[in-house]
């Protein structure tokens, strides 16, 4: 199966991995070279199966190339990192992926419990949870400004309330609420 990609996710795969090698030192600043057969023997001893060719591949300035999802894996279990985690960086999933979202009927309330409710997903690494909340966030930007939520769908227009409409303070509110009704609406006219 080939797997095709824009340049950019790409090149941010690459400089990704690259700065996960740093982290790890498999990265030498004299000569500015990342430690490519040390990393793939690295990765051996930890029964992943990251082949030096490819990694090179992965790392290098023109043209990078993007791993398959099973070399994604395999990566990740060489980084220590969580599957999914190398498998968004490369493209493979998207935030989007672990949760659902309906194109209509979507409110700023559900997406807050969405984002809410992605804590206890204890399953899903952080750096991952930390996406799919901003995917979220963006989500309920769009809602709330009235955007386009998918094609052909858009957010019904509503009236911003006015200062006649909401209290100033609690207190406020609260004498309001006690007002006999035919108080309210002789005072509104």
């Amino acid at each position: 199966m080939r797997y095709t990609s824009d340049d950019h996710r790409r090149y941010a795969f690459r400089d990704w991995l690259r700065q996960q090698l740093a982290d790890l030192e498999f990265y030498q600043r004299r000569g500015d070279r990342y430690l490519v057969s040390e990393f793939a023997r690295y990765a051996a001893s930890l029964d992943a199966r990251v082949e030096e060719v490819s990694l090179g591949r992965y790392l290098r300035d023109e043209n990078p190339v993007l791993p398959t999802p099973e070399s994604c894996r395999e990566l990740a279990k060489a980084l220590g990192k969580h599957p999914a985690e190398v498998l968004l960086e490369a493209g493979y999933l998207s935030p989007e992926d672990f949760y659902f979202v309906p194109s209509v009927g979507v409110t700023e309330e559900s997406l807050d419990q969405q984002i809410r409710t992605i804590d206890s997903y204890t399953y899903v690494p952080e750096p991952i949870r930390a996406q799919m909340k901003k995917a979220l966030e963006q989500q309920k930007l769009q809602v709330g400004s009235g955007a386009p939520e998918r094609a052909g769908t858009q957010k019904p227009a509503t009236k911003a309330p006015t200062a006649a409409d909401t209290p100033a303070t609690p207190e406020k509110a609260q004498r309001d609420s006690q007002v006999e009704p035919t108080k309210r609406t002789q005072s509104k006219v």
